[in-house]
């Protein structure tokens, strides 16, 4: 007698598919968890480059308008050929062979025009004074302008002994910050700065 058609066993009990447990609540959590860390460190990763861009694009303009007020300035020391400091205390000790420190500086060109440039502590600004006559703003956000001189004497002086009447070369420090706040970067006002020191020596003394 045959069995076949009465029980009819599977051949590989062992390749029977079981029903998947569905994935619990516990672990949909901890996997949203980690996912969201995962999403904050990129946000906080790209705020912190557009930051350092925001930076770095102020300081490099900073930077650059600076160096252009300092190569107007010596360019106009080497230029000219008569320069004085402006205070009265400052010339007198240049007149006496001092070397002195001024906050602005009055030059005359070969055309017996007057050529200056002053700090205005009250506003931040650099003040230039053209061959025309007029005053503007040459530069904002300035924390800090020094002109260092010092003097020797023409021959004319030497012969007739006279008083210094002559710059030897010139010392300008300018220190300037940031006149205003980047959005960007949220920072505060005077945040980034910019020191530039350099010297100048008038075309007239090494003729």
């Amino acid at each position: 007698m045959s069995f076949r058609g009465v029980m009819n066993f599977p051949r590989h009990p062992s390749r029977v598919r079981r029903p998947r447990a569905a994935m619990a609540v516990v672990e949909l959590l901890i996997a949203l968890a980690i996912g969201s860390l995962v999403l904050v460190a990129v946000a906080y990763c790209t705020d912190s480059a557009f930051r350092a861009y925001s930076i770095n694009q102020e300081q490099s303009d900073l930077m650059q308008r600076s160096r252009l007020a300092m190569h107007r300035i010596l360019t106009a020391i080497r230029t000219t050929d008569a320069h004085m400091p402006v205070d009265m205390v400052a010339v007198s000790g240049f007149k006496t062979g001092l070397v002195v420190t001024d906050k602005a500086i009055d030059m005359i060109d070969s055309s017996e025009r007057h050529v200056g440039f002053e700090f205005d502590p009250v506003n931040g600004t650099l003040i230039a004074n053209d061959k025309s006559g007029a005053d503007y703003v040459l530069l904002r956000g300035v924390e800090k302008f020094e002109v260092k001189f010092e003097p020797m004497k023409t021959q004319q002086s030497l012969r007739t002994g006279g008083p210094y009447d002559r710059l030897l070369r010139a010392t300008v420090r300018l220190t300037v910050r940031t006149a205003g706040n980047s959005v960007d970067v949220d920072e505060s006002v005077g945040a980034q700065r910019v020191t530039l020191s350099s010297s100048a020596v008038p075309r007239r003394n090494v003729w």
